[in-house]
């Protein structure tokens, strides 16, 4: 049975290569002459690709490089993306006739024609903010035909324009919130120029940028939380192990706080923790109430990193450390566990 914290198996991904090799020339001879759609070869690899996961799909195209491309996507789907990542890591090199992809691919706007519309590519607008503080930029988009669609209709419209634009990876990496309008936003540009502006923030973008926050736990004490708002799952596929390291505090005050000389020296110890750590860790954040201090970090290798809590833990005297170490490929402790301390909004 497959586990799912190790992924897919090594032997069906040898199983599927090795398939591969056997079709690989055969799917070439049918695109060429144009048969593919009519052949059983659609199902056959259908078949062998969901004999790797049932929920990964597949599509072909053009190569950049080579003729064509094989493309294994699940669709967006964070809690199996690193799956595709595994498969693209065991293929064989690219060659003149093939290349391989483990998501889909940017591509230059072709346009939609979806609901009996054509959703001409020259025709959108796009206008975008850029949040700091998470790294992505919240989009409204604009078509013409917007105005005689349904909401279904536009929502999807949206997401197959984007990834048409910049590929799943980078809609997951760059976009924040996405809307429509029926007319064309202030500031709003071409597609183009959008897929330029956020090539201009690859360089300029630090995957870091703490966000620092106070709030009530659920008997009315603070609650001071410091998350990492532009920390992103997509370039951290394979750290789907939430580490949570608690240090108690020796003299909390009334509010269970600590004192400026203890939080100096836990802030030092949560430093060492993270250097001993290295690249095995990436940090979500910090929470600190109720007499206690929590370390939030996803790690990728979780026997490494226990021993080098575990060794950590021994050489933080005076403070006696726990930690805990859960399998969380959705990132729950990202996105809702770093915030469990506070009361619920009213």
């Amino acid at each position: 049975m497959q586990d799912p914290a190790q992924g897919l198996r090594p032997e069906d991904l040898t199983r599927f290569w090795s398939w591969w090799s056997t079709a690989k020339d055969r799917i070439a001879a049918a695109i060429a002459d144009r048969s593919l759609g009519r052949s059983p070869l659609v199902d056959e690899i259908s078949a062998n690709v969901h004999a790797l996961h049932p929920d990964i799909a597949w599509e072909l195209g053009p190569g950049r490089s080579a003729m064509h491309n094989l493309t294994v996507t699940v669709e967006g789907n964070l809690l199996l993306r690193r799956l595709t990542e595994q498969w693209l890591r065991s293929s064989p090199p690219p060659d003149q006739t093939w290349e391989y992809h483990a998501s889909r691919q940017a591509s230059a706007p072709m346009g939609l024609e979806i609901g009996g519309k054509r959703f001409a590519p020259e025709e959108f607008r796009i206008a975008a903010s850029f949040d700091e503080s998470r790294e992505r930029f919240d989009v409204v988009l604009f078509h013409p035909q917007f105005k005689k669609s349904d909401e279904k209709l536009v929502r999807q419209v949206l997401f197959l324009t984007l990834d048409e634009c910049l590929g799943e990876d980078d809609v997951e990496r760059w976009i924040g919130s996405i809307d429509s309008a029926k007319s064309a936003p202030g500031g709003a540009v071409p597609l183009l120029q959008f897929v330029a502006q956020v090539a201009g923030m690859r360089g300029k973008a630090t995957g870091e940028q703490y966000t620092l926050g106070q709030g009530e736990s659920r008997d009315g004490r603070p609650v001071i939380v410091s998350v990492n708002t532009a920390l992103k799952q997509i370039d951290h596929l394979e750290h789907v192990f939430h580490l949570t390291a608690v240090i108690p505090l020796r003299q909390p005050d009334g509010n269970g706080l600590p004192s400026a000389d203890e939080a100096k020296k836990v802030n030092e110890a949560e430093d060492r923790l993270l250097a001993e750590l290295g690249d095995n860790a990436v940090q979500i954040g910090r929470v600190t109430w109720a007499g206690r201090r929590e370390i939030h970090l996803f790690v990728r290798d979780p026997s490494a990193a226990e021993a080098v809590v575990t060794s950590w833990s021994a050489q933080s005297a005076p403070w006696s450390s726990t930690h805990t170490i859960g399998f969380d490929p959705g990132w729950t402790a990202a996105k809702s566990g770093i915030y469990a301390a506070l009361a619920p909004r009213r």
